[in-house]
């Protein structure tokens, strides 16, 4: 899953299983697993990576510096997809903190620094 569209569109009600004794994968329905859960540890999967890689930024040039809030909310609620109700996936040794992928967001996206700027120039006025 290269993006966040794709992670969060794709089937989140499936397991993938490797049969080691027919060296198989197999995809079973799967009812166990919150799918919504699922979904945010696919897409909280992709910003990690991304983060990592110091990437997520030039995904978000045409996105509006208006979504941040709503952006950075979601980070934290996606990176707890493992503390919602039900059964749901472990959390990923691989994740990165979202404290990373924040403070990516806020150094890197250059419109984001812009709204800053301007909010501190309003507070000088």
């Amino acid at each position: 899953l290269t993006s966040l569209n794709s992670a969060a569109d794709s089937n989140h009600t499936c397991d993938i299983v490797y049969d080691d004794r027919s060296d198989r994968f197999s995809e079973t329905n799967s009812t166990q697993n919150n799918p919504g859960a699922e979904r945010a540890k696919k897409v909280y999967s992709v910003l990690s990576k991304r983060n990592k890689a110091i990437a997520n930024v030039q995904h978000f040039a045409e996105v509006p510096v208006e979504f941040l809030p709503d952006i950075l909310s979601s980070i934290r609620d996606y990176s707890e997809y493992h503390l919602q109700e039900g059964d749901v996936p472990k959390k990923d040794d691989s994740d990165v903190e979202s404290v990373s992928i924040v403070y990516e967001i806020l150094r890197r996206w250059d419109k984001a620094l812009t709204m800053f700027e301007s909010l501190s120039d309003c507070k000088t006025r």
